[in-house]
């Protein structure tokens, strides 16, 4: 947002609105991250159970999507605040940091989620 040339007022505004909503964003990801947790500890339990799997990423995906929901309503609600100019810089902006070849940006970035879970977890248990 640095790169906007904001004026106080939007930096005001984007701040309030940033604290007000930290709270519930914090909340859902510790609940994204604890539905991870145990979707992972039932994906390689030491006993098979899909029924357990299924309600794991079930929550998992709620709360993915509760993340997703909030993360959203706050870029709508930083578009309500950017002037036009500002709007055709932000998506420039924005195009440029989704590049997968950015610099800076983490190697790991492309590896899909069951991979980098897998490469957690100690050599003696990853599936063979």
């Amino acid at each position: 947002l640095g790169e906007l040339d904001l004026t106080p007022e939007q930096v005001r505004q984007i701040r309030a609105m940033n604290q007000a909503r930290r709270a519930e964003l914090n909340q859902a990801l510790a609940r994204l991250f604890s539905a991870n947790q145990a979707l992972d500890e039932a994906l390689y339990a030491d006993v098979l159970n899909e029924e357990e799997i299924a309600l794991r990423l079930r929550e998992f995906q709620q709360a993915q999507a509760e993340v997703s929901r909030l993360r959203f309503k706050n870029e709508l609600e930083i578009r309500k605040i950017l002037t036009p100019e500002q709007l055709v810089k932000f998506r420039e902006l924005r195009r440029r940091f989704a590049q997968p070849n950015r610099p800076n940006r983490p190697a790991n970035n492309n590896i899909p989620q069951p991979i980098k879970r897998l490469r957690q977890l100690p050599k003696t248990n990853r599936p063979q």
